[in-house]
């Protein structure tokens, strides 16, 4: 019977990387995955008669979606602390974002959606890098 094993495990040995070096790979799994998604939005926006008012949403859950992806690569790439560093993913991430709106958009507010966006950012990080440990 064929057991299951991390993605990382060569010839019964854990594979690591340098912390950072992981955490920069994630990061761009996590745009790689964005720039996919964005572009499905794009064509379904395209070919489908949807309204406008939804774009923000499938964006922010697309952004989501790929926090996640990005960690559960990070998680099954670490020994320990998989939630942390997918957490810091996370943070990352969105801080990445949050620095590019304000750059592209000067007339933008800081406000408290700022740090809800954290929070949640925060939160799938540390799901998919517990997810990714556990896998």
């Amino acid at each position: 019977m064929m057991r299951k094993t991390r993605s990382s495990v060569q010839n019964g040995m854990l594979l690591t990387s340098p912390e950072p070096l992981v955490l920069c790979r994630g990061l761009l799994v996590t745009m790689a995955f964005s720039f996919i998604l964005l572009l499905f939005n794009t064509l379904l926006f395209f070919f489908f008669p949807l309204s406008e008012l939804f774009v923000p949403y499938f964006i922010f859950g697309f952004t989501l979606i790929s926090i996640l992806v990005g960690s559960v690569y990070i998680g099954k790439r670490v020994e320990k602390k998989g939630w942390l560093k997918g957490g810091m993913l996370g943070l990352i991430y969105v801080l990445i974002l949050i620095i590019l709106s304000f750059t592209c958009l000067p007339g933008l507010a800081f406000n408290l959606n700022i740090f809800t966006k954290l929070f949640i950012g925060f939160a799938f990080g540390t799901i998919g890098g517990i997810l990714g440990i556990n896998s």
